[in-house]
């Protein structure tokens, strides 16, 4: 790790109700590191840990983390920086390697690549999105069987970047991530370099999805609502024979996103669910002839 990065505890508090969608929706976004006080009394307090190089970019790590999640769930106290030393080994035992499918394996950069598998390092210090959750590791599960050697992919809401950089290593020939979050996109680029995949990477830093392009496959790995809000321009991206993997859809809205994006014109290809959350990759047709 970085040893000009220190850790800072960032305590949450929330209704003992919301607990499990926000924790879900932290893990989603990187923060699987968080430790549950109080859950038995009205007012649960959920504590992040971040690394961050100072104290303004743990504030800026904490705005970015409170103003993603729902209007009201969480009111959130100032990041309190740590002792390092206590927490230095501690903190690793939340981001073991992960294998997805026979393929690929992601893994932090304290773990060893192994040879037989296609690995992309994710430092998980400052990361968005390490793969450790539902709709992330879904979305890789996809991204094997959706994947064609040479495709072009865009990731939006790109996070840690963990998806463009696992399509680059497998065989895309290139890929935009996008976030609206410059922290997102800073992290992208470096485990793009952890990984030396830089030459195929592209980052912008924008609004929802790319315009004026077209690309074989499309990530958006984000709340169901937002989804259904961007379906014109998600789908306005994908080229004619592309595959669109959409994901951060809880179980119960699942059918909203896919009456939403399954009209004429596009093939449902795969569904995949895993503790409440679904992740669904349709297809477009190709242009007629």
């Amino acid at each position: 790790m970085d040893t000009d990065h220190s850790w800072y505890e960032l305590v949450l508090r929330s209704s003992p109700g919301q607990l499990d969608l926000l924790t879900g929706l932290l893990a989603e976004q990187g923060f699987a590191n968080s430790e549950l006080r109080g859950q038995d009394s009205n007012e649960a307090e959920l504590v992040v840990y971040l690394q961050a190089a100072g104290a303004a970019q743990a504030a800026s790590m904490s705005r970015a983390l409170t103003a993603s999640l729902p209007a009201g769930m969480v009111t959130a106290a100032a990041p309190r920086q740590i002792d390092n030393s206590a927490w230095a080994d501690n903190w690793k035992s939340f981001f073991p390697r992960l294998p997805i499918g026979k393929r690929l394996e992601v893994i932090p950069p304290w773990e060893q690549a192994a040879p037989e598998r296609d690995t992309v390092i994710i430092n998980p210090g400052l990361a968005f999105g390490t793969g450790q959750h539902a709709t992330t590791r879904c979305c890789l599960e996809l991204l094997d069987l959706c994947l064609q050697a040479g495709d072009s992919v865009a990731d939006v809401g790109c996070g840690s970047g963990v998806l463009a950089l696992a399509a680059l290593r497998m065989g895309a020939s290139s890929a935009l991530a996008t976030d609206n979050d410059p922290v997102a996109v800073t992290t992208t680029l470096d485990n793009a370099r952890l990984n030396s995949l830089e030459a195929g990477l592209e980052t912008r830093v924008c609004d929802g999805p790319p315009s004026g392009g077209l690309y074989d496959l499309v990530f958006a790995n984000i709340l169901a609502s937002t989804l259904v809000g961007m379906q014109p321009a998600l789908t306005r991206c994908v080229a004619p024979g592309g595959r669109l993997i959409l994901s951060g859809i809880d179980d119960e809205r699942l059918p909203n996103v896919q009456t939403a994006f399954i009209k004429p014109g596009w093939t449902a290809l795969h569904c995949l669910q895993h503790d409440g959350w679904s992740s669904i990759a349709i297809c477009r047709k190709e242009a007629s002839t």
